[in-house]
């Protein structure tokens, strides 16, 4: 048993493949045997060091004089660039390329950064003549690599993982390698370049527009939506001003989603991840809650995916976890009403909900509720929250907001 654990481990971490969940099944006899020591091999129990791939220097020039002729290059991160942080940092400094990060990759570059650019996703995409995926498939979230999506683009791909090299769209050059250790050696090369051919006035006004637009700044009413009710990037404009820099972040939604992967910033970020398995945001908030209870943590949440697992706020009363959870009750499934009201003639079925009392919810089973139906309420709702959570904030928001995903 201790040599099928220590190979899970193993494979956890990457060795014969992806890194990824490992599934360990342990028979209850098994549980109740007593081991000799004799056979607890050291190696099966020692910690082992990381592995270790090194870039081909011919691949790292390649990629060095491509990044540096570039006029409009992005680098793109996803669950590779985790542990290369600083030197992923140093090849966007060094080159100038804007950045868009994914869901596994939140928080390893700033939103202060002069290079972050996540809210203008499509355009970049679309406008990009090089990309560089670091520890990154391009998969639905990046269009899959559809000439549709990425009509100029030309492609380096650096991963340890090889299979993150070769789905959809192959790079030149491909780098299987530490991508830290690829990434420090490409900003070398390209500083023995001199300047990058960057197009500095494209690179200025696209950081601006996602400025403008992770803020509120391009919208007409940037704190409500056409029928008076709350705009859902009115709850991040609040919660930026009130939450401790170091707060845990879950998301949870659909089209709610949409939004908080654009105006919600946090170093520790979780959500439905790439298969979209909504209602885990109360859970994984109590669990965040459990195992840091000395940072707070916050649940932003679609009313919908909230109605799967809100009963999990009697957990948080019954365990002693203290999130709060922030839900956007705008009383629909927003993507599929948008998707009847425009493709079906404007049927729609199923898709409404109701504003209901998540807040009066909430305090019925000893949280803290309060709801909120003016934007100017939200800061001060957020702050009475975090002093007395576990709580819940419900806010009433726009079905008219219209997000990316819709």
């Amino acid at each position: 048993m201790i040599r099928e654990l220590d190979e899970a481990v193993a494979r956890a971490v990457g060795d014969g493949g992806e890194p990824g969940p490992v599934y360990v099944e342990i028979p209850t006899d098994m549980l109740r045997l007593h081991v000799p020591e004799a056979l607890v091999l050291d190696d099966w129990m020692a910690p082992k060091a990381p592995r270790v791939l090194p870039p081909d220097p011919e691949a790292v020039a390649e990629a060095a004089r491509a990044l540096w002729a570039a006029k409009r290059p992005v680098v793109v991160a996803g669950r590779g660039a985790n542990g290369a942080q600083e030197a992923l940092n140093r090849l966007l400094d060094a080159s100038g390329a804007l950045y868009l990060d994914t869901q596994e990759a939140r928080g390893l570059v700033s939103g202060d950064h002069a290079s972050f650019v996540g809210a203008m996703r499509g355009q970049v995409m679309q406008e990009a003549d090089l990309v560089v995926t670091v520890g990154r498939r391009l998969d639905y979230q990046l269009g899959c690599r559809s000439p549709a999506v990425f009509p100029h683009a030309r492609f380096i791909r650096i991963s340890d993982t090889a299979s993150e090299l070769i789905d959809n769209r192959r790079g030149t050059p491909e780098l299987l390698a530490t991508p830290a250790l690829a990434l420090d050696a490409i900003s070398e090369a390209g500083a023995a370049l001199g300047a990058s051919a960057l197009d500095k006035e494209w690179a200025d006004g696209t950081r601006a527009k996602h400025v403008a637009r992770a803020s509120g700044g391009n919208r007409e009413t940037p704190q409500t939506g056409k029928d008076g009710k709350i705009h859902p990037m009115a709850i991040f404009d609040a919660l930026k001003q009130v939450a401790d820099p170091d707060f845990i972040a879950v998301a949870d939604g659909g089209d709610f989603l949409s939004f908080a992967r654009v105006g919600l910033e946090a170093g520790t970020y979780l959500d439905a991840g790439a298969f979209g398995c909504l209602g885990v945001g109360v859970p994984c908030a109590n669990a965040a809650s459990l195992a840091f209870p000395d940072r707070q943590v916050v649940c932003v949440t679609g009313d919908g995916a909230y109605g799967l697992n809100a009963m999990e706020i009697d957990t948080a009363v019954r365990q002693g976890a203290k999130p709060v959870i922030i839900a956007s009750n705008n009383a629909a499934w927003n993507i599929e009403r948008f998707d009847q009201a425009d493709n079906y003639g404007g049927r729609i079925v199923g898709t409404l909900l109701r504003h209901s009392d998540y807040a009066g919810m909430a305090r019925s089973l000893g949280l803290h509720g309060e709801r909120v139906e003016d934007p100017a309420d939200l800061k001060a709702a957020i702050s009475r929250a975090l002093e007395n959570a576990p709580a819940v904030v419900d806010v009433v928001t726009s079905q008219d907001a219209v997000s990316s995903d819709a």
